[in-house]
């Protein structure tokens, strides 16, 4: 006799056993405030993000609430501006769907990011850009509520965490001129102010010019 699975609960393919921190797609790795294209590709992905959670939390108590209660200005998807008079931006990290996983009790969930000097071993580590994480009290709730998941019909899609990105004008003044305009971000997911073994880390890249003006 063949014992089959609900079409909501995931298989070993397609998932892991372990949680694995990420961002949602591939557009929304990188903020390119010099480059027209990249750019709008980033635009595109952040409206395919907030497209994909609307109705989430209308489906029970503890689903992910796409909203400025958990994700802060970072919920509207057109809130990125990149012009001559402002260039702010978001990234978007999250945890895997892990089937039956859930911290120990007592112990607390969080997402934290730094400055790093990243593969190239250039990365400014005091970039002119001010690093916000979004309403970090709301999402420390809102992946209690969410995990252990079972099923996308039990818990829907998991909580993101915003994290805001603004280009700090004082500070690009201030540059030297030989500093790296190299800038990596790498976030990671903790309980307890721990690492998560074998999480990995989310690395976004921001590029801009010392002008500050979208010319490629």
């Amino acid at each position: 006799m063949l014992n089959t699975l609900s079409d909501d609960k995931p298989t070993v393919i397609g998932r892991t056993n372990k949680p694995k921190l990420a961002a949602p797609f591939q557009d929304l790795y990188i903020l390119n405030f010099k480059n027209d294209a990249q750019w709008n590709k980033y635009k595109v992905a952040a409206d395919a993000l907030k497209a994909k959670y609307e109705g989430n939390k209308d489906k029970g108590d503890g689903f992910f609430d796409w909203s400025f209660d958990n994700l802060g200005e970072c919920f509207e998807s057109q809130y990125p501006k990149n012009s001559d008079e402002s260039k702010v931006g978001c990234f978007y990290i999250g945890l895997n769907r892990i089937y039956d996983w859930a911290p120990e009790e007592g112990e607390t969930l969080s997402f934290g990011c730094e400055w790093v000097v990243g593969k190239t071993g250039s990365g400014n580590l005091d970039p002119p850009f001010d690093m916000e994480m979004q309403k970090k009290v709301e999402i420390a709730a809102a992946l209690k509520a969410y995990y252990p998941w079972t099923s996308m019909e039990n818990n829907g899609l998991q909580p993101m965490q915003a994290i805001k990105i603004t280009l700090n004008e004082d500070k690009l003044a201030a540059m030297n001129e030989t500093a790296s305009l190299d800038t990596y971000l790498d976030c990671s997911a903790y309980v307890n102010e721990k690492k998560i073994e074998d999480s990995g880390n989310a690395n976004f890249e921001i590029r801009y010019s010392k002008d500050t003006i979208a010319d490629e």
